[in-house]
């Protein structure tokens, strides 16, 4: 039942699980079927039975046929009425049609008023925490269509980017500056979220904060940058100090013996060297100088 997806004509979307069948009309099958498969990946298609149907189930269980091709445009919605009847697809057990009478959109141009009215309309909307949840629940994991799709399983693996080849027009570029001039694109990180992408980094080495004339420890910082972020000391004078204090490395040239008026040890380092445990940990005096 399968055809090539080109002209115009009547189309449906199958879910090969209980056979129900959204019918509908386009003017060119191959980008009909994309914008359906954005919108529902997306979890924005107008058709809320139809996203039900789509979000439980996911993208594979669905198939787009090309029922009939129509040679004039103006047949459309009278032989997608016709297909609509013939599957019974305006039926909650048979298919996801929500509409009685086949409708179409196309060739319909929108007024600036209507665009408006529209616009407005869906302004100030939001889901309720419960529906956020329940959207996360049904997109996540093996329920995202996109799940476990790497490399030659990519959808848009081997197929030129969409803008490939093309270029934005002045009028186009001049709209796309004027609509993000005065924007902020990054919003200020809190101390929360940068503490929290440090702890992440794999290669941070954590480091003590100890006072230079007894060796009590201040502080256990999560790496020699975030020292540098809050006290402004350098951090490579900060791990130039810490080699002091490693007894494996041999670089003694770059060796100094504090920084910033503090001394600064390696966590890593401390398993290593028993003397500078006991001086942290048992308080022993410091007759190294």
């Amino acid at each position: 039942m399968n055809k090539k997806l080109t002209n115009f004509g009547i189309y449906a979307i199958v879910n090969k699980i209980n056979n129900k069948k959204y019918v509908g009309s386009a003017i060119n099958f191959k980008t009909r079927w994309g914008q359906h498969r954005s919108e529902l990946n997306k979890n924005k298609h107008d058709n809320s039975y139809l996203q039900n149907s789509w979000n439980k189930y996911g993208e594979y269980t669905f198939e787009f046929w090309v029922l009939e091709t129509v040679e004039n445009k103006k047949n459309l919605i009278d032989r997608e009425q016709i297909w609509i009847d013939y599957y019974k697809s305006n039926k909650r057990e048979n298919g996801y049609n929500l509409r009685i009478k086949a409708e179409s959109n196309v060739g319909i141009k929108l007024t600036e008023e209507i665009k408006k009215k529209l616009s407005l309309a869906h302004k100030g909307k939001k889901f309720s925490k419960e529906t956020k949840q329940k959207i996360s629940i049904a997109t996540s994991g093996k329920n995202n269509p996109m799940y476990g799709r790497k490399g030659k399983d990519a959808p848009s693996f081997g197929k030129p980017g969409t803008m490939l080849g093309k270029k934005h027009s002045e009028e186009t570029k001049k709209k796309m500056s004027k609509t993000r001039k005065g924007k902020k694109h990054n919003k200020p990180r809190t101390e929360e979220f940068k503490l929290r992408m440090l702890m992440n980094q794999p290669n941070r080495k954590e480091v003590f904060q100890i006072e230079k004339d007894n060796f009590k420890i201040i502080k256990l910082w999560p790496s020699a940058r975030s020292v540098y972020r809050k006290l402004k000391i350098k951090h490579s004078d900060i791990l130039r100090c810490c080699l002091y204090y490693n007894t494996g490395n041999k670089t003694y040239g770059k060796r100094i013996l504090s920084a910033g008026g503090f001394k600064w040890v390696k966590l890593e380092d401390l398993p290593n060297n028993n003397e500078l445990i006991r001086k942290l940990f048992f308080k022993e005096e410091n007759t190294s100088g």
